[in-house]
């Protein structure tokens, strides 16, 4: 556990100074997989009573992954925008610990993250101030669409792995019954998240032509899409793509790399 200084004041000098917690992380962020970000958040009891009151936490309040270094300018906030800010309706007290969690599919590779306030000029955001306590701060990568939590919030961009739906080798058939369990879950996942639109991507390997690999890549991506159509969920909200091998996840050196690069997966749009 650790205490940062958010958003004060300092010694009525410097406007809008701040602390952060930052670390390098035990592996690179990959460009296209898709992790779960969190950590737990207490005010802490200031006896200075300007500061010493309950916040909602702030959009620019949050997480934001870097690649070998960031800019520091004294004691003043960093002025950019988090890419996993707070969500308003989450209140702080100095009487219980919040867990905020985020789900981030990166567009970049990254090795870094900090935490903390930050700031845009322009914007003239209002900001959190006063003291605060962070806690196991978290960043798994999401393998499988199942273990997405039901409750937190998807943000566009954002691309979850259907990871246990196969399919026979060069066809969309699906190869086996547990293909079709996770693509019921999904339609009931749309269900209990009518606010959301997906675009089902269909991914292969670099192993065959192009022209052969987007027609498969495509016509996988068409058959879930369609088949969650049939299922009840409104077509408006339901696109599909193909992409062949043109986003690959992994290395196509190696045949672990290849089976990775060989995916479905939907990705939240606007």
């Amino acid at each position: 556990m650790a205490g940062i200084q958010a958003g004060m004041d300092y010694w009525d000098k410097i406007n809008h100074s701040g602390e952060y917690l930052g670390t390098s992380l035990i592996q690179d962020l990959i460009p296209g997989r898709t992790y779960l970000v969190s950590y737990w958040v207490r005010r802490a009891f200031c006896i200075n009573p300007k500061v010493n009151n309950d916040q909602h936490l702030h959009q620019n309040f949050g997480v934001f992954f870097y690649w070998d270094s960031i800019s520091f300018k004294g004691y003043k906030m960093i002025e950019t925008v988090p890419q996993l800010g707070g969500e308003n309706e989450i209140l702080i007290t100095d009487q219980e610990w919040v867990k905020v969690s985020n789900y981030f599919t990166p567009t970049s590779k990254y090795n870094k993250l900090i935490l903390g306030q930050f700031w845009k000029d322009e914007d003239q955001p209002s900001i959190m101030k006063g003291y605060y306590l962070i806690d196991d701060i978290a960043v798994e990568e999401v393998n499988d669409f199942e273990t997405i939590i039901t409750n937190t919030k998807l943000s566009v961009g954002t691309i979850v792995p259907l990871k246990n739906v196969e399919f026979n080798s060069g066809n969309t058939e699906l190869s086996n019954i547990n293909s079709l369990n996770q693509l019921n879950k999904l339609v009931l996942y749309l269900k209990e998240n009518s606010n959301i639109k997906i675009r089902v991507n269909g991914h292969t390997d670099n192993v065959g032509s192009k022209e052969s690999n987007f027609k498969l890549s495509k016509e996988r991506a068409k058959f879930i899409a369609k088949y969650i159509i049939k299922s009840g969920i409104n077509k408006a909200r339901i696109e599909w793509e193909g992409f062949a091998d043109e986003k690959p996840i992994a290395d196509n050196k190696s045949e672990d790399g290849r089976s990775q690069n060989r995916r479905v997966e939907f990705e939240i749009i606007p």
